[in-house]
This record gives structure tokens, C-alpha cells and sequence, in this order.
């Protein structure tokens, strides 16, 4: 009995360990979800018209350092 625990708990906490990362991404992908996608209609227009600006080349992407 004891060699067979040895061999299931390592199993068992990488389930675990999987199941808890899978939970965290998904909730940190739902939070950037709610973060990034709050345009409304006049959003979305002001985005439509800093893209036409950047694609024209009046304006420059932002690019951190």
C-alpha cells in the first residue's frame, strides 16, 4: 500500500497543480477580457480613426523603450 501511494500522490499533485493553473489563466484572461473589451460605438470609432492616422503615417505607434 505504501508503494502505490509513493507512486499516486505525485500524480495526484501534478493534477492538482495543472487544475490550478488552468483555473488562474482563465481567470486572468476573463479579467483582461473585462479590461480590453469595453469599446462602445464612439470607442471604436476613435480607434478606427488612430489606426487610419498610424496607417497614413501622420502618427507613430507607441513602441516602450
Amino acid at each position: 500500500m505504501n508503494e502505490e501511494m509513493q507512486q499516486i500522490l505525485p500524480w495526484a499533485a501534478l493534477a492538482c497543480l495543472g487544475a490550478y493553473l488552468g483555473f488562474e489563466i482563465n481567470r486572468r484572461r476573463d479579467k483582461l477580457r473585462k479590461v480590453f473589451n469595453t469599446f462602445d460605438k464612439d470607442e471604436s470609432k476613435i480607434a478606427e480613426a488612430l489606426e487610419a492616422l498610424i496607417h497614413s503615417g501622420q502618427i507613430r505607434p507607441y513602441v516602450p523603450e
